[in-house]
């Protein structure tokens, strides 16, 4: 896929209440994706409340595809959102995520092809891709009842199953 597509079609935004991932996160931002477009939204709140808001600003964009991410995500490679994209228009998907560890040299060293695209149920809020025309009009649950807002990724999920009978899945 085009490197112009993503940069012309993708929004990708982060949603946090502290920067203390910041520099770390950006700077690998832009050794990965330096000209696609990046919400970094440091709001006090719970985590819901600022996703919901980085919904927001990604309708204010235009732009299609809409990519949620946790401030302490890295990229070992810069085709993941691509890899996701296709993944994603060649499964007729709503959401898709992608594979993850927390060990990013081990990450670094890995080889991703004897991974496989599958079909979930919910999706980690660390890394939610939305086509947006499919279930962007659905907001994020702000009754949550928990104190920081957490599960609010596994609410969207079964909130765009039910209300947009979504499809998600998790690419390679």
């Amino acid at each position: 896929m085009d490197r112009s597509f993503i940069e012309n079609n993708l929004v990708a935004g982060v949603y946090t209440n502290n920067d203390k991932y910041f520099k770390k996160f950006t700077d690998n931002w832009k050794e990965n994706y330096q000209n696609v477009e990046l919400i970094y939204n440091v709001q006090a709140g719970k985590i819901n409340e600022n996703m919901e808001r980085l919904r927001h600003k990604f309708i204010a964009t235009g732009k299609r595809y809409w990519l949620f991410m946790d401030e302490d995500i890295l990229f070992t490679r810069n085709d993941v959102i691509e890899t996701c994209i296709k993944y994603m228009k060649k499964n007729d998907l709503d959401l898709i995520t992608t594979y993850q560890t927390t060990d990013y040299e081990l990450a670094s060293k890995l080889d991703p092809s004897n991974l496989e695209f599958a079909y979930i149920t919910w999706s980690a809020g660390y890394f939610m891709l939305v086509d947006s025309k499919k279930c962007g009009l659905v907001p994020f649950d702000l009754n949550l009842p928990t104190t920081h807002g957490n599960l609010s990724d596994l609410a969207y999920c079964l909130d765009i199953i039910e209300q947009a009978d979504a499809l998600i899945g998790i690419a390679p």
